[in-house]
């Protein structure tokens, strides 16, 4: 049985707590819309004080009648956390719907009305006098000032009872004894005055301003504009009373602004919060990733990366500095390409965001990858034709390439017979024959280290010593006995070789600025060169 109480009571003590809640709510949203409409009423026909613009003015105050009018009906109805007032018992239902006219009372007055019907009048008697305001006379608007400040007052008063009321029907529903009820009613009435203390605090602050702005109508508007203070209350309370229904309008607008600002980017733009949760994705980014808004709006960003941004995106919220990396992005089919991710902080709808603009390098890494291969391919093509330090002198810039080499090995070759034979031979197989037997000559000198400077005709001139090998002239004497059996071999026996060998020093350096070329000078190449012909 005692659960049974206890559930009750937790019931109880919910809807309690609701109604409470929603009898202040619906208590200050009538003293609210009296205070406007009898502040409305009295300022001069062509204008709305506080409001600059009597569009705004009307605006605001429908705002509140329908919000006056939401209220009034959670109060009565509830919700789907708490019951309201009505559907309890009969005798509460009742005092909400029934009119109670006293003696010397006529049935048309305010005094008569129900709880729904003070609501309805109170609503419906402020916009009616805002229409028609400009044709009331002094009295009639004093009338409908006082009807409307008597309907909020008497909705007051009728309210209190009917939550007397309820309390005392709803602890009989449960069947609260006296040691319950002990508990109950003072968490009741607690709440109750903590509830009556802040209408109270709301009603002196609105009696307090509506004197002030009451004294203010009295005051001409070019001596209110002379007081420096004055104007500025007067602009503060403008500001103030319509702050609320330009508010919603500037959002959408700024809404409006920031997504086409978003479509309007060519790279793809994903908003995401301090998470990495994605908020936003223009219509580039969707593009790009094949994806829609509904695919990826509430995932997290990582999703669209092959690695894990995260981390990434919670360091830019915490330090407020924007990054830039290179990733992976993913397409629904898992297809990876490469993207740079720049990322910056700044605020959309009021909270902070981390903007990441995302750009596809899929053009730009095929680009990049074509220049390395031609970048390879001509530095193939300088090592060819200069040694390794020299072709790096030249990348570097210099323009006058000249070195000093104290010791350094000449090899000089020549065929023999090969001009006469030369004469008998069609020239594919001349050139065929001949480039065997440099092609041959040129591995056997990377094999050997050492460095191939020229071919005149048939002769081959190469050299010993520019890399700092101490045993060039060791390495040279082997490339040419090497050399002599390669051409044997080649020609099978048809030709052979002269070669010439010297060691001592020479010039060597880049000339020419149309197919440039690599020489060396000096009498050791002039000595290695006699000595192939005598041999």
């Amino acid at each position: 049985m005692w659960n049974n109480y206890k559930v009750c009571l937790g019931l109880l003590l919910l809807t309690v707590s609701y109604t409470i809640t929603a009898y202040g709510k619906v208590q200050y949203l009538a003293q609210r819309v009296t205070f406007n409409v009898g502040e409305m009423i009295n300022t001069p026909t062509d204008l709305v004080f506080p409001y600059k613009d009597p569009t705004v003015a009307y605006k605001f105050l429908s705002e509140l009648t329908d919000s006056l009018r939401v209220a009034w009906d959670e109060l009565r109805f509830g919700n789907s956390f708490a019951r309201g007032y009505m559907g309890w018992t009969p005798s509460i239902d009742q005092m909400f719907l029934s009119t109670t006219c006293g003696p010397n009372v006529t049935t048309t007055s305010v005094q008569c009305l129900s709880l729904n019907g003070l609501v309805d009048d109170i609503v419906i008697s402020a916009e009616k006098n805002i229409r028609e305001k400009v044709g009331m006379s002094s009295s009639e608007k004093y009338a409908a000032v006082r009807r409307s400040y008597l309907a909020s007052q008497l909705l007051s008063e009728k309210l209190s009872n009917t939550t007397s009321n309820f309390l005392s029907v709803s602890t009989g529903n449960c069947g609260l004894g006296f040691p319950t009820l002990a508990l109950y009613i003072p968490v009741f009435f607690v709440m109750l005055i903590l509830s009556v203390l802040l209408f109270n605090e709301m009603d002196t602050y609105l009696n307090i301003n509506q004197q002030i702005r009451s004294m203010l109508l009295l005051i001409p508007p070019d001596a209110s504009e002379a007081v420096p203070d004055i104007r500025e209350y007067v602009n503060t309370l403008s500001t103030k009373m319509s702050i609320l229904s330009f508010l919603s309008k500037n959002n959408k607008d700024n809404d409006k602004k920031t997504k086409a600002i978003l479509e309007g980017s060519t790279d793809g733009v994903i908003l995401c919060n301090s998470e990495g949760n994605i908020v936003e994705v223009n219509s580039a980014a969707q593009a790009m990733f094949s994806i829609t808004q509904a695919d990826v709006v509430g995932n997290n960003l990582s999703t669209l990366f092959s690695e894990d941004v995260t981390m990434l995106i919670r360091e830019v919220s915490k330090t407020h500095k924007g990054t830039k990396k290179e990733l992976h992005g993913k397409r629904k089919e898992d297809a990876q390409f490469p993207v740079r991710l720049s990322t910056s902080v700044g605020v959309w709808n009021n909270k902070t965001h981390v903007a990441c603009f995302v750009t596809d390098c899929t053009i730009e890494q095929k680009q990049k990858e074509l220049l390395d291969i031609e970048k390879k391919n001509n530095e193939t093509l300088l090592l060819s034709i200069l040694p390794s330090a020299v072709a790096s002198r030249l990348k570097r810039g210099e323009t006058c390439i000249a070195d000093q080499l104290e010791d350094v090995t000449c090899f000089f070759s020549d065929m023999v017979g090969f001009t006469k034979m030369s004469s008998t031979m069609t020239a594919t197989d001349l050139v065929t024959i001949l480039n065997k037997i440099v092609v041959g000559l040129d591995d056997l000198c990377v094999a050997n280290n050492l460095e191939k400077i020229k071919t005149i005709g048939d002769a081959y001139f190469c050299v010993g010593g520019l890399g700092n090998d101490p045993y060039h002239p060791e390495h040279t004497v082997r490339f040419g006995l090497q050399a002599i059996k390669c051409v044997r071999e080649l020609s099978e026996g048809e030709i052979s070789i002269r070669v010439g060998v010297h060691t001592g020093p020479v010039v060597a350096g880049v000339i020419g600025r149309n197919k440039f070329a690599y020489d060396c000078w000096g009498d050791s190449v002039n000595m290695a060169s006699r000595m192939e012909v005598f041999i």
